[in-house]
């Protein structure tokens, strides 16, 4: 178990932080992705300032929605020049440059596999993994004990369908049930280490994990093995939860 703990710690202490430049591009790369992908290519030559907004809501997203939960300003979480220049950078080689050369040199392929387009979803799935426990951690400060901070690592991960309900198509855009079940069962996952289980096992090594199972998950799905435990741990609960099918 020390020598987990001390890879886990190494990850998550000396490794995330160096690579923490290349997790925001891959992710802002994804959800400006999403915002072009979302609609058809010839409404955004046709609307080129609202494409441009789409795509900047699109790439803060889930933080706008967040801000908005937690009474803060969902402006604030867009309100960054930085932010929007890489937002038109990646919008424009996205859409406009000459001869498509970034999508092309985004999807190139390999055999049957595009290594780029791995490395970008592994990139952001460590980021939304990232962005839960900061999430969690930041609400158990600000809420010691209270099980609030599952709703704000969901969040915070990218799991903006949960609130679709109430929010509408703009949360079901940024996100989907896949991402919003990992971002909750993480967001579990660190809450329960935060409150419960303090001196038996660290968040570092629980970070670690999930993430070694992402990696994994993602490099197998890119060679056609899919790899779920999500669906398989809501169905036991659904089983768990809901009774009455039992004994109908």
């Amino acid at each position: 178990m020390d020598v987990l703990e001390k890879v886990a710690g190494r990850y998550c202490n000396e490794l995330l932080p160096y690579i923490k430049w290349e997790l925001e591009w891959a992710y802002l790369i994804s959800m400006v992705q999403l915002s072009i992908n979302s609609v058809d290519r010839e409404w955004h030559k046709q609307n080129i300032f609202l494409s441009y907004l789409r795509a900047l809501l699109f790439a803060r997203g889930p933080d706008i929605i967040l801000a908005l939960c937690t009474g803060e300003s969902p402006i604030a979480a867009i309100a960054c020049n930085e932010l929007m220049w890489k937002a038109a950078a990646v919008w424009w080689l996205s859409l406009f440059i000459p001869y498509d050369i970034f999508n092309k040199i985004l999807n190139i392929e390999l055999g049957d596999v595009k290594p780029l387009i791995i490395l970008l979803k592994i990139l952001t799935s460590l980021r939304c993994l990232a962005a839960v426990e900061a999430g969690v951690a930041a609400s158990l400060k600000a809420n010691p004990g209270c099980y609030i901070a599952v709703f704000i690592g969901t969040l915070a991960g990218n799991g903006s369908f949960a609130v679709a309900g109430v929010f509408g198509d703009f949360a079901k855009s940024v996100s989907t049930p896949r991402i919003t079940k990992l971002a909750f069962c993480d967001a579990i996952l660190f809450t329960l280490v935060q409150t419960c289980c303090t001196g038996y096992v660290s968040s570092c090594l629980v970070h670690a994990v999930c993430a070694a199972y992402y990696i994994a998950a993602e490099i197998m799905e890119a060679f056609g093995h899919k790899v779920e435990c999500v669906d398989p741990m809501y169905e036991v609960i659904r089983k768990i939860v809901v009774l009455c099918d039992l004994v109908k």
